[in-house]
């Protein structure tokens, strides 16, 4: 199955080294915000760009557990684009009450910068999360 990252998780470091790194895809109709963590919303006039993964049920079952499924993160199939096609993934989003409580929050500089060199593995800088 695949999994779409737009955070920490897109670090080859913080991922079951079983999962297969697939590159850079697009998430269109999300837009990204970091907060004390990252997380993607919906909306219909932005997309974002992540990396996509090949991963497994048990990576899948620890991803859940490290993002605080179904309570803290919820998790959505939603349609990605990777080279030239429309593929089906799993992405976390924040629920409501985790958004709400993290308002005016900043991240780490230690999960900031897991996001940035995440990023930087595909030769992309944080710049191009939002188009």
């Amino acid at each position: 199955m695949l999994y779409f990252a737009y955070g920490m998780n897109t670090n080859n470091a913080q991922m079951s080294p079983a999962a297969m790194r697939l590159g850079i895809a697009e998430l269109p109709g999300f837009g990204w915000e970091m907060l004390l963590y990252a997380n993607v919303y919906e909306s219909t006039d932005l997309s974002c760009i992540g990396i996509l993964w090949e991963i497994d049920d048990t990576i899948l079952d620890g991803l859940d557990m490290r993002e605080g499924y179904p309570t803290f993160y919820t998790r959505l199939l939603v349609d990605v684009l990777h080279n030239g096609e429309t593929k089906q993934a799993w992405v976390y989003t924040m629920t409501p009450d985790s958004k709400e409580s993290l308002r005016n929050t900043k991240p780490s500089t230690h999960y900031f910068n897991s996001v940035v060199e995440g990023y930087a593995t595909d030769g992309l800088d944080l710049s191009v999360l939002i188009s």
